[in-house]
Formats: structure tokens, C-alpha cells, sequence
């Protein structure tokens, strides 16, 4: 941690046991603070104003401090600011520190926000206000911080502007700091985190609990940012894993950049989110995980959430294989997955039942334009209003295009497989509706492709105002709406094409415009790439796309990672089997997709 005070402190935990002993045999006697340090971890005091404790862990050599069983107190944040350290307790259910309800405010003043329980480096500034530069190798494990009746404390564990040394960021073997297997438990001040990190690179964050964080209010269980008024305002490379967040009162894990800066600064990027559990997010409008202004480059893959998923200002996501469900009764949220004022995200293999006001939302605002969406095998059950909402503002300047949604076969709810699509969507939301698919003001160049569009109380597709435009709908069943499409908002769209559609009856009348005629037919997609590899093989992936007109755009989805607008090459790092998807659009706005499936050997 830092260099202890004295001569006897300086001998460090286990080499102090000799220190001790002569001063034994000299006829000294030990005080609770040397008692503490004679030994091969450090025992807790029983000092109830957390001064002792606090000093014991504080003056402790490194690199390793080790805890031992039992509740420590401490008045004051433990700040790490030695390079490999590592603060390891004897398991979150054994080993426990306690703030105390009242600070020692004779500790060094330092950082942005509020006090922290244990601060990692925390340089508010990027400079050496507090430490002479980037702290790396450090590890926080297998303990419990609780904060219950501690207002001081706002945050669990919080690092500043570290792992950078210069302006690139790279993953590597080690990462600057690794915290898991550890408990974060009852803060309440206003805007409390769990785990708090900005300007930070190359940080693992994995198999934590995070629990109780300002849970009535505005609390977040684990959060990514960064601050403009830093020589480096980036984060990257930051996997969040394996962790269970519950009760918080706004978002359980959110990557969140500072707004009004350009976009050179105040980015993160590669920040993944994966196997997290997030639930009991206290707010309706509250979410569980978000990325909001310029997170890109990013995934959220596997986890398990009561709350939805919004990413907004935030390019080249995948957001894979995700359960939004919230079985609690009067379940009433706002939106289950979003994706807002983005370009180029996958939605692939999601769930959303969870009772809320809209299933799925493809959003654009403040003149922003919306580009190259694909959303396959989705399934997007009983929401209260709209199951899959494009909605892009009605100011002339706001617009959504090259959006490809196809079904597929999705789990069922009851075990087995159903079709994928919008299904039960009951019309008791604010304006009630009901419909399966809704277009709002400019959205353009929007496929539907073999979606099970049914049993909604409204229409299956709708639409609301005079701009939505290009729309083709292509192989989706129809069954159980009160009608399979109704623009009574707004005109139908002077270009529409349906074919294909089993509507229980004849609708494929309903297409008009140039895409009723002939040569206006969407492009054929095809993938050359093998079906088996073996992990760290280079693979090829290669798009076999034809189209009389041209192919304008492709949108690659690996199985994982980010999406990619190219043909390439991919390393599997992880066996297993993965479905790759290509979408292709055509000039003239159209659109296929192609499914191929690759397994992955060790």
C-alpha cells in the first residue's frame, strides 16, 4: 500500500514477526496495532472507530496484503498507490470491512467525487496531484466492503486516470486492475457506485456482488466513464463479467463517457459485458445495462436482467444472446433492448418478457441519422404497447435507415423452440395501440423477414406519419392482430413491398410504389467460410453476395465481438458452436441475409 511510518512498520507484515520478537525478549509488550502484524495476515483490531484498522492495512509492505477472517473498521479510504499490489481477503463471507459512520477527515484529500472505501490510483486530474503516475498489476479479492450508516462513503472501490503510461491502450496478460470475488454491500448516499472506474486500461472486473447501492434513488452497481478535464479522457479494454448486481436505484452496469466532448476525447472503447446478473433495479425507467455516448467497439453478450438494455451515441456494438424477463407482479418498465442514434449494431438471439412498454426500439434524434441495424432471431414477447418501435423525431432533420429484422427459431418459454417475432403485445400502455411493429416519421430501407408477428392487439406492422418510406415485408406470419397492417397515423409508404406473407388470408396487395415492380428485388447473400476451427485459428470469413444493382453495404455478425462491415479474418477464443449472420443491402436499399454455422474446437 505505502511504506510504513516507522522502523517496526517498515519491516513489513511477516518480517516484522522477527522485529516482534526481540522486542519481546528486550521486555517490551504489543500493542493491538503490532498484534495485528504479528502474524502471516493481518487480524482485525476489534477497534470499533476504525483507526487501528485502517493504519494496519494502510502501512502494510507489499505486494501482497492479506486479511484475515473477521470484520475489520475502517474510517477512512485504503488508498492503493504502489504498482502490484494485491489486497486479498479470506472469501467475501469471511473477511469484512466496515466504514465507520464517522470519517477521519485528517487523511489525504483526493479525486473528483465522493470518498471511496479502497481507491485504486485515483489521479483526479491525470498528473501527480496524488501519485507519481499509473499504478498496474493491482488486485482486489475475496473480501466484503460494507458501507451501512457510512454517508462519507459514495464508493465501494474507485480509480482514477490509471493504467495509462501513454496515449495507447492494450490488453494484456495482466491486467491494471483485476477485482473479483468481492462484495460491495449498502451505500446510500445519492449517486453511489459499487465499483467506479474512469480514464482507466486494460481492467477486469469479474464475479463480484454488488448489492444494495443507493437502492431507493439514483445508485449503480458498476460503472465505466470518463473526464474531460484529464490528460487522457479514455477508457478501454474493460471486461465486466460473472458479476450479480441487485437493488440499485438507477442503472446496474453502465459505460457512461462525459457529454460535450469531441470525438477524440471522452471515448471508451472495447468494453465488454458479459454472464452479468442484474435485478430489483428500482426505477420503472431505470435500466439494467447501458452504454450511453460513445462506448464503442463494444459487446454485451449472456447476461440475465429484470431491467432492459439502451445503447445510445455508441457505434459497432453486438448485443448477443440476453434475457430481459421481470417475473415480479406489476412489472412495468419502459423498454426492453434499445438501440439509439447509433451505426452498426447487431441485436442477435435476445429475449425480452418482461412486461415492459416497448419489447425492441431502434431510435434516432436531434438529427441524427440511424444506420445499419440487423436484429436476428429476437423474440419480443408481451409488452404493454409496442413490441419492435422505429422511431425516428419528426424535426426534418432525425432519420433510420438500413434495418434488417428476421425471425428464426427462438427458445419458448414453457422449454422447447417457437418461431421468433413480436408476440402478445396487449394495447395498456400510455396510448395503448398494442401493434406488433410500429414505424414512427422518417425510417427508410426497413426489412421484415420471417418474423412470427402475432396475437397483438393491434395491427401486426403500423406506422405513424408521412416519412416512412421503403418498406418491404417479406415471408412473416400474421395471425392473431386485429389486422395485419394499419396506417391510420400517417400515409402508407409510397414504396412498400409485400410478398410471401402468411396472413391468413390475401395481403400481399398491400405493395405499391417502385418496389412493386419488376428488377426491384432484394439481393441474394451468401457466406463462404469453413465449418470447423480450432480456438486462435486465423478463420476467413468471405461475403458470396450477388445483385444485379450492387451490393452498397454488408454487416457481418461473428457469433461474438463487434460487427464487422467487411470480408475478414477471426480468431475464436472460446470453443463452442457460433452463428454467423451476413446482411447485405443493395443500392436501391433492399435487403438479404445469410446464416451459416461454424464449431470451434479447443
Amino acid at each position: 500500500m505505502s511504506t510504513f511510518k516507522g522502523a517496526l512498520a517498515r519491516a513489513g507484515t511477516r518480517t516484522g514477526i522477527i522485529a516482534l520478537a526481540v522486542a519481546i525478549l528486550a521486555g517490551g509488550t504489543l500493542s493491538a496495532h503490532d498484534t495485528a502484524r504479528a502474524q502471516d495476515c493481518i487480524a482485525p483490531t476489534g477497534d470499533l472507530s476504525g483507526t487501528l484498522d485502517h493504519a494496519n492495512i494502510q502501512d502494510a509492505d507489499g505486494p501482497t496484503v492479506q486479511l484475515c477472517a473477521g470484520t475489520f473498521y475502517i474510517n477512512d479510504t485504503i488508498d492503493i498507490t504502489e504498482p502490484d499490489t494485491t489486497l486479498l481477503g479470506a472469501g467475501s463471507d469471511d473477511t469484512v470491512i466496515r466504514a465507520t459512520p464517522m470519517r477521519m477527515f485528517v487523511g489525504r484529500v483526493c479525486g473528483i467525487e465522493g470518498k471511496p472505501m479502497i481507491s485504486v490510483n485515483d489521479r483526479p486530474d491525470g498528473h501527480d496531484s496524488c501519485t507519481t503516475g499509473p499504478v498496474d498489476g493491482v488486485e482486489i479479492a475475496d473480501l466484503a466492503l460494507r458501507a451501512t450508516d457510512a454517508t462519507w462513503v459514495q464508493f465501494g472501490i474507485r480509480s482514477w486516470n490509471n493504467g495509462w503510461d501513454s496515449g495507447t491502450c492494450t490488453r494484456g496478460d495482466q491486467p491494471t486492475v483485476h477485482v473479483h470475488d468481492t462484495e460491495v454491500r449498502e451505500l446510500e448516499p445519492l449517486w453511489s457506485h459499487g465499483i467506479r472506474m474512469g480514464n482507466v486500461c486494460d481492467v477486469v472486473i469479474e464475479r463480484n456482488h454488488v448489492v444494495d447501492i443507493d437502492p431507493e434513488r439514483s445508485g449503480e452497481g458498476i460503472g465505466i466513464s470518463t473526464h474531460g478535464d484529464s490528460d487522457i479522457a479514455r477508457s478501454e479494454h474493460v471486461r465486466i463479467s460473472g458479476n450479480v448486481v441487485d437493488g440499485v436505484g438507477g442503472r446496474g452496469i453502465v459505460c457512461a463517457t462525459s457529454s460535450g466532448l469531441d470525438q477524440s476525447a471522452g471515448t471508451a472503447r472495447h468494453i465488454a459485458i458479459r454472464s452479468n446478473t442484474v435485478t430489483d433495479v428500482d426505477e420503472d425507467s431505470s435500466l439494467g445495462i447501458e452504454l450511453y455516448n460513445r462506448c464503442h467497439d463494444s459487446v454485451i453478450e449472456d447476461n440475465r436482467l429484470d431491467h432492459g438494455i439502451s445503447v445510445v451515441h455508441s457505434h459497432n456494438v453486438g448485443i448477443r444472446r440476453n434475457r430481459v424477463v421481470d417475473t415480479r407482479a406489476g412489472a412495468d418498465g419502459f423498454i426492453g433492448l434499445e438501440v439509439g442514434n447509433v451505426r452498426d449494431a447487431v441485436l442477435a438471439d435476445n429475449v425480452v418478457d418482461s412486461g415492459v412498454q416497448y419489447g425492441g426500439a431502434v431510435l434516432a434524434w436531434n438529427g441524427f441519422t440511424t444506420r445499419r441495424v440487423t436484429a436476428v432471431r429476437n423474440d419480443f414477447r408481451n409488452a404493454r404497447e409496442t413490441g419492435l418501435w422505429l422511431m425516428a423525431d419528426n424535426d426534418g432533420l432525425s432519420g433510420i435507415e438500413y434495418v434488417y429484422a428476421r425471425g428464426g427459431t427462438c427458445p419458448a418459454s414453457g422449454g422447447g423452440t417457437k418461431p421468433c417475432g413480436v408476440t402478445g403485445t396487449d394495447g395498456t400502455g400510455e396510448r395503448g395501440d398494442g401493434h406488433g411493429v410500429l414505424l414512427w416519421h422518417d425510417t427508410r430501407f426497413v426489412t421484415l423477414d420471417d418474423l412470427a408477428i402475432t396475437d397483438n392487439a393491434g395491427a401486426g406492422v403500423s406506422g405513424a406519419g408521412v416519412q416512412a418510406d421503403y418498406l418491404a415485408v417479406l415471408g412473416n406470419t400474421f395471425s392473431g392482430n386485429s389486422e395485419p397492417a394499419n396506417w391510420s397515423l400517417g400515409a402508407w409508404p409510397s414504396n412498400m413491398r409485400w410478398a410471401g406473407n402468411d396472413c391468413a388470408g390475401d395481403c400481399d396487395g398491400l405493395t405499391s410504389g417502385e418496389w412493386a415492380t419488376d428488377g426491384w428485388d432484394p439481393p441474394d447473400a451468401a457466406i463462404a467460410m469453413p465449418s470447423t476451427a480450432t480456438v486462435g485459428e486465423p478463420v476467413t470469413f468471405t461475403s458470396r453476395s450477388t445483385d444485379s444493382e450492387g451490393i452498397s453495404d454488408e454487416q457481418w455478425d461473428l457469433g461474438t465481438g463487434v460487427p464487422r462491415s467487411a470480408d475478414g479474418t477471426v480468431r475464436y477464443t472460446e470453443p463452442g458452436t457460433y452463428r454467423v449472420s451476413l446482411t447485405v443491402w443493395n443500392t436501391k436499399g433492399q435487403a438479404d441475409s445469410a446464416e451459416h454455422v461454424i464449431t470451434v474446437e479447443p
